[in-house]
């Protein structure tokens, strides 16, 4: 083929990826990044095609993360694999642990081991994916460093997944921050713990439920601990604690003005039925 049909096929591609975007571009049930923006659509199809993906897997599996695009472990074992190298896996609750072997080189393994005890060190245990999912994520940050290591001609380009650029994931590891759904009963605040000697750290309890104000108000971890702070009267940088070694004092103090929000941005949960399609209707309209 000569340079000219060569150039000729691309353009002709290009414009089938361009129109088949805009018609794509209309359909209700994309994501939200993806809803009326053509342009965007366009942006994950052609990233997803030198990997292999069709259109509809680029779209779902391919998130563009603070300018950078991002796919799940699944997508990035599918396209190693793709490329012809031995992806083998082995995880469990505590530990994963991923070998790739490449085809051009069968006799060298290139393995990634994740624990329990490495995402601690690593600070990953203030997403809440993590502890929701613990299993899933340890399979995944294997899989995606191992595919680092030995096979990243393979992804061309596409080298990290959303978790790992601090967006919270479902179990399979598909972004679900600013796209859940709010809960439509009112949060309660737990009751306070009986005092105790020393001073009592946050509980897991309380972490959930600062979790799910901050969803409902769209808040990201950093403005949460800023807030933490202010309600305790303490300059940021004056702050002694992060997400796991709160106190739970201060975590009370935060639930109690995070409640008062999210009675104000959401009065209908005062009500024992609140009108839910307002409220789904309030998080459709942040998300764009």
């Amino acid at each position: 083929m000569s340079t000219t049909d060569l150039v000729k096929s691309e353009a002709q591609q290009l414009d089938a990826y361009i129109r088949n975007a805009e018609c794509l571009a209309d359909a209700n049930l994309l994501p939200p990044a993806y809803r009326k923006n053509p342009a965007n659509i366009l942006l994950a199809i052609q990233t997803g095609a030198p990997l292999g993906f069709t259109a509809m897997q680029s779209i779902s599996g391919i998130h563009i993360i603070s300018g950078k695009p991002t796919m799940s472990a699944d997508m990035m074992a599918a396209a190693v694999r793709r490329a012809g190298h031995k992806l083998r896996i082995e995880a469990d609750d505590t530990q994963a642990t991923a070998i790739l072997i490449r085809s051009d080189d069968p006799d060298f393994e290139f393995k990634s081991v994740w624990t329990m005890e490495r995402a601690r060190r690593a600070g990953l245990m203030s997403n809440p994916s993590w502890r929701k999912y613990p299993a899933a994520m340890l399979k995944s940050r294997a899989i995606t460093e191992v595919a680092r290591q030995g096979a990243n001609d393979a992804l061309y380009g596409v080298i990290y997944s959303p978790e790992e650029l601090g967006e919270t994931v479902n179990e399979a590891g598909d972004v679900i921050t600013g796209h859940v759904q709010v809960e439509t009963t009112q949060p309660t605040p737990p009751a306070p713990e009986p005092e105790q000697q020393g001073e009592l750290v946050i509980t897991s309890e309380q972490q959930e439920l600062i979790d799910r104000y901050a969803v409902t108000l769209n808040l990201d971890r950093e403005t949460v601990l800023a807030t933490s702070a202010w309600v305790e009267n303490v300059k940021q940088n004056k702050r002694t604690w992060d997400w796991d070694s709160m106190p739970a004092s201060t975590a009370d103090k935060l639930i109690a003005y995070l409640h008062e929000r999210w009675v104000e941005k959401y009065p209908e949960a005062q009500q024992e039925q609140p009108d839910t399609a307002f409220i789904d209707a309030e998080v459709v309209e942040d998300e764009q």
